[in-house]
């Protein structure tokens, strides 16, 4: 119902010749063209699956319309099967023979926002508030629905704080829901001096509505799981060289009270396999014509370490229906990119996986050409 709302609203301002005449209506988006190769994988049986080819496309489109300098609204539109809450992708083409993807769409953000100097809030559908270093606790393509926000403020040393949070509804694609969410983080910067800071500590609890059908829509019964995740993540500037690199670590515990005996095989079986980390490193930006951007990551998560149905979908290929099982490996991620300005860059990206319990594996290799306006 709140959707309907903000479409009607959105489609009253479109045909407002007023609206752009003072620079109201913002229309803002992205479209990413992929190449991406799978190869030497193997299932959780040891298996061997089919080398994979495939050329993917993500197009997204947001309108965002200010009523004043404090409210605003927006709604987004996204390419990808609208079954999909973590994937926004879909393969034009594969050159192994697969299935193509038909050019399916839909809403994955509409949500109303005020703000001041000191904070922000929202209702509606949005990203997660929270500061990430990067998706492998939580996918930036999962939103949520329900009331959000933050507050900041700046100390006399110059140090800054931001408290953000809110509880919401967790998402089963981009139309259902299942469960709820509760998120909470406080966040700390020192953005000056000879090595500059950010450090965070937070926490997402997610309560499963066991009785609800579309819960078993998520894979590995992750829709019905609770969790309760306590994530930590700090980073910092260093020279190497004459160049800044920065470094930094994430940690994550998931601290949820599993039994052995639980009656859910998964659960049982992994009932302590619940930490996880990463680390990395990062030189330069891309963002620029002609300037380049060097990724390093290492991780390690534990099957029951996160909610494996939001968190990245881009390290392996182990899923189906629009789902994935992000979680129970340990692997790399080498990235570069380069600047071709006007808000566009190209990026390459190596994977390399292994399962941590099983004999699942796999590697992965992408191009992206990415157009942001």
């Amino acid at each position: 119902m709140l959707e309907r709302v903000f479409l009607a609203c959105l489609s009253a301002i479109m045909v407002d010749p007023a609206a752009s005449a003072d620079d109201r209506l913002h229309t803002s988006g992205d479209i990413r063209f992929r190449m991406e190769q799978d190869w030497a994988s193997a299932r959780a049986d040891g298996s061997e699956r089919p080398d994979r080819l495939r050329a993917r496309l993500r197009a997204r489109l947001q309108l965002n319309y200010r009523f004043s300098d404090t409210l605003d609204i927006a709604i987004r539109a996204r390419s990808g099967d609208p079954e999909s809450q973590q994937s926004p992708h879909v393969t034009v083409a594969d050159f192994d023979g697969g299935q193509s993807d038909g050019l399916e769409a839909g809403l994955d953000r509409w949500r109303m926002r005020w703000r001041s100097e000191t904070g922000a809030a929202f209702l509606g559908r949005d990203s997660l508030p929270l500061w990430r270093r990067n998706e492998l606790f939580w996918d930036d393509d999962v939103t949520v629905t329900g009331l959000g926000g933050h507050i900041s403020g700046t100390q006399a040393s110059g140090r800054r704080w931001r408290l953000a949070g809110g509880r919401f509804q967790a998402p089963v694609g981009l139309n259902r829901a299942s469960g709820s969410l509760t998120a909470g983080q406080l966040m700390l910067e020192q953005p000056a001096g000879t090595h500059p800071w950010t450090a965070a500590a937070g926490v997402i609890a997610i309560e499963a509505d066991r009785d609800d059908p579309d819960a078993g829509r998520l894979l590995s019964g992750n829709g019905g799981r609770d969790y309760l995740l306590l994530i930590a993540s700090m980073e910092t500037q260093i020279e190497i060289g004459g160049q800044r690199v920065t470094i930094g670590a994430d940690l994550v515990e998931n601290v949820e009270d599993y039994s052995a005996a639980d009656p859910d095989p998964r659960t049982a079986a992994n009932s302590g396999q619940t930490s996880g980390w990463v680390i990395s490193a990062r030189r330069g930006d891309a963002s620029a014509r002609g300037d380049w951007r060097f990724d390093y990551y290492f991780a390690r998560i534990e099957t029951l370490a996160v909610n494996a149905s939001y968190a990245q979908d881009d390290w392996v290929r182990w899923g189906a229906n629009g789902q994935t099982r992000s979680s129970g490996f340990q692997g790399h991620e080498l990235r570069a990119a380069y600047g071709l300005g006007g808000g566009a860059n190209i990026t390459a990206r190596l994977y390399i996986v292994d399962g941590l319990r099983s004999a699942e594996d796999g590697n992965r290799a992408r191009i992206d050409l990415n157009w942001r306006f």
